[in-house]
C-alpha cells in the first residue's frame, strides 16, 4: 500500500471510530454517516499552525462546510462542531496521521 492511500485509510477509520452513534444521537436521519463521511475526507494538511486566529477561522469553516453537507433543515452547529472536535483529537492522537502534512 502507497503512504498516501495508507494514510486516506487511516483518516477513514479514525472519522468512523471518533463519531459514535451516540455523539450525534438525536439529531436527525443521516447526520452520523454525512459528518463520518465529512471528517474521512477533511484535508487535515490544511489546518493552519501559525496562529490561533487562523486555526479558529478555519475550524468555523469546517463547521460551516459539514452543516452544508447535513441532509436536514436545522443546522446544529454545536454537534457538527462536536464531531470535528472529537475527531480532531483522535486525529492528534494518532502518529501517522498528526505527521501527515
Amino acid at each position: 500500500m502507497k503512504p498516501k492511500d495508507f494514510i486516506i485509510t487511516l483518516q477513514r477509520k479514525i472519522a468512523f471510530a471518533a463519531i459514535g452513534p451516540s455523539t450525534l444521537r438525536g439529531q436527525g436521519k443521516g447526520v452520523l454517516g454525512e459528518s463520518r463521511e465529512f471528517l474521512a475526507e477533511m484535508p487535515l494538511a490544511r489546518i493552519p499552525k501559525s496562529s490561533a486566529k487562523r486555526y479558529q477561522r478555519w475550524l468555523d469553516r469546517q463547521t460551516k462546510l459539514l452543516l452544508d453537507d447535513l441532509p436536514i433543515r436545522n443546522r446544529p452547529w454545536g454537534a457538527a462542531r462536536k464531531a470535528i472536535n472529537l475527531y480532531l483529537r483522535d486525529a492528534l492522537y494518532n502518529k501517522y496521521l498528526s505527521n501527515s502534512n
